[in-house]
Parts: structure tokens; sequence; C-alpha cells
């Protein structure tokens, strides 16, 4: 079973632009989509999306600057903190 009111219809790079019906319902192309946290663009294009992830790692990354300037904590616990708290916002 189908949500009409939360179906969206994005056609990337696509050259046919017929119309779709569900439920005997036309829906809308929507240009860009956010899904799992990633927004994905009609010309296929993730620039934006990467340029979001980039400013939010280092966002992450400058507020454990304190971190990153002790000498109490080793280098082995810091690079072990930026794998498990900003790469994964990154990648």
């Amino acid at each position: 079973m189908v949500n009409v009111e939360k179906y969206k219809l994005l056609r990337i790079n696509s050259r046919i632009n017929d119309a779709v019906q569900v439920n005997a319902q036309d829906r809308d192309d929507v240009d860009k989509f956010v899904y799992l946290g990633v927004t994905v663009f009609k010309e296929g294009k993730g620039t934006q999306d990467i340029h979001k992830r980039v400013v939010k790692a280092r966002g992450v990354f400058v507020r454990l600057r304190k971190i990153w300037g002790t000498n109490s904590i080793s280098r082995r616990t810091k690079i072990r903190l930026y794998k498990t708290l900003v790469k994964p916002i990154l990648i």
C-alpha cells in the first residue's frame, strides 16, 4: 500500500516527463529529496550535500578542540575519537 500523501517522484537525469498516477491521482515531480539524511538532486549532483557534510564535520571537530589541544590524552585516543565522532559525519 502506497501512501499517496507522502509519495514523491524524483527523476534523475531523465528525459521522460510523462505524468505518473498513483491511486488515480497525478503526482508532481520534485527537484530534490532527502533520503536517509542524504539530499538527492534532480540533476544527480551531490556537491551541496558534500559541502553540508564537510561543514557539519568541521563543526564537530572544532567543538572537540579542547581534546585536541590537551597533552593528557594520548594521540592514539585522539585518533580513535576522530574516527568515531568526526569521520562518520563526513562520510
